[in-house]
């Protein structure tokens, strides 16, 4: 079992019980992985570098907990939505740490926030972003891409942009990525969909087909 001391807190056992009463107790117990699905009060610009570091402070703990020092932790990106402050700065952050700490996943969600009619933090359809969590946790877990396509497992994996190039080719506008995931695999030909471009405030359906091994986006 593990020994690992409960979290005391400046403001007394307020902010803390229930990490006190639910996950201290668990210590020494074997986890698969951890889904962190929080920041909306901690988005404001100016917290954000205390945030980098409270997470930091918070993945060390729960692997400490579970002992499991490569214990995987995917992190859900804060939607798009009308917020008091600016939060693309939170965004941000949330998707460098998967370059800040091993084993940590980001799910996107900047693409979510216009799921949601009523402008909330919480997209109404969970489904699409249960579907991206399980394609991650598959990854996660060694699942190899050919099974999850084989199983129809969304095989998307979140992973941080290096370099972006932009490219206008008739009526095509090509945008190249280069990313951090090395092993990223997709099979597909020909038009493929669930593409979406955002222009004036919105997200629009888009078209794409790949070509050349491309994959080639239009409106």
């Amino acid at each position: 079992s593990a020994s690992v001391a409960q979290v005391n807190s400046y403001a007394g056992n307020r902010n803390c019980r229930f990490y006190n009463a639910y996950i201290h107790n668990l210590a020494g117990y074997t986890v698969n992985s951890l889904l962190w699905y929080q920041g909306e009060n901690n988005s404001e610009p100016r917290m954000v570098s205390d945030y980098k570091v409270a997470f930091a402070l918070f993945l060390n703990l729960y692997r400490t907990i579970f002992s499991d020092a490569d214990l995987p932790v995917i992190v859900q990106q804060l939607s798009q939505y009308n917020s008091w402050t600016e939060i693309s700065y939170m965004r941000e952050a949330q998707w460098q740490f998967m370059t800040m700490f091993s084993e940590v996943y980001t799910i996107p969600g900047a693409d979510t926030g216009d799921l949601n009619q009523y402008d909330d933090i919480h997209p109404t359809d969970k489904w699409l972003l249960g579907q991206r969590v399980a394609g991650t946790l598959a990854f996660a877990n060694d699942m190899p891409p050919s099974s999850m396509l084989n199983q129809n497992i969304p095989y998307g994996i979140a992973c941080e942009i290096i370099s972006t190039t932009y490219e206008k080719q008739g009526d095509y506008k090509v945008i190249t990525l280069v990313t951090t995931n090395e092993n990223d695999a997709w099979y597909a030909a020909d038009d493929i969909t669930g593409f979406e471009v955002y222009s004036n405030y919105r997200w629009k359906e888009a078209g794409a087909r790949v070509i050349d091994g491309k994959i080639k986006v239009f409106t």
